[in-house]
């Protein structure tokens, strides 16, 4: 899946990992002029020049200078290089590690929304999405199976979306919830996978649906390196 070349390829990750591992060999000469093949490979990354001695954790990954604030009607994250619009009726909840943007919405706050950053591959679209129907109590589905799909905007490309109906049982939780829905979007690049989950009763999340494709689309990476795209 082909990204907008202007925006994600020229950012610095905080929460990935190396963007890219470049793996080289090379040669030398011995102090007797004799030609001494270096087998050995190590990896390097985008950071590498930065790491003199001393230099603390955020001169390392680039983000020395304070973020600046988002515009109105946007919220981003105070490190990862993410901001999104302010979805009304959403409430922020504090997030984790892997959520970078986490909600709450419904009566009582039964439903869920979150933006989600894995390193690399994350295992594959097909992978990630067969273990979110396997949540749902479905049937994973086939490669061929991916076509059929709805799609959604997320990073201005076209996010493969899974919408489930059934029994939702979340991680560590032994009871399933009946009368769930689930909608996912997953977006997956070479460097990295970013999803969008949501979670809640079916009445629920049909209240929210529009309201999942308008944070989505409005997900967009900003540098914390002195200014916004």
């Amino acid at each position: 899946m082909n990204l907008p070349q202007s925006n994600w390829r020229t950012s610095a990750f905080p929460l990935t990992l190396a963007c890219a591992a470049l793996l080289g060999t090379g040669c030398s000469r011995d102090p007797v002029g004799d030609v001494v093949e270096i087998t050995k490979t190590r990896t390097i990354t985008q950071y590498e020049p930065a790491r003199a001695a001393g230099a603390t954790d955020d001169e390392r990954f680039g983000f020395s200078r304070p973020v600046p604030p988002p515009p109105p009607g946007m919220a981003q994250h105070a490190a990862a290089p993410f901001r999104w619009k302010v979805i009304d009726g959403w409430t922020a909840q504090e997030g984790s590690q892997m959520r970078v943007a986490n909600f709450s919405f419904g009566p009582n706050g039964e439903g869920e929304c979150y933006l989600s950053l894995l390193p690399g591959s994350a295992g594959g679209v097909l992978a990630n999405l067969n273990r979110w129907r396997a949540q749902m109590g479905q049937e994973p589905m086939a490669e061929e199976d991916l076509a059929s799909l709805g799609t959604t905007k997320l990073l201005g490309a076209d996010a493969p979306m899974l919408d489930v109906t059934g029994p939702f049982k979340g991680m560590g939780e032994t009871e399933a919830k009946p009368d769930y829905r689930m909608l996912g979007a997953l977006l997956g690049a070479p460097e990295f996978t970013l999803f969008v989950k949501m979670t809640g009763p079916a009445n629920i999340v049909a209240e929210n649906e529009e309201k999942f494709r308008e944070f989505c689309a409005s997900v967009e990476i900003t540098s914390s390196r002195g200014g916004g795209q």
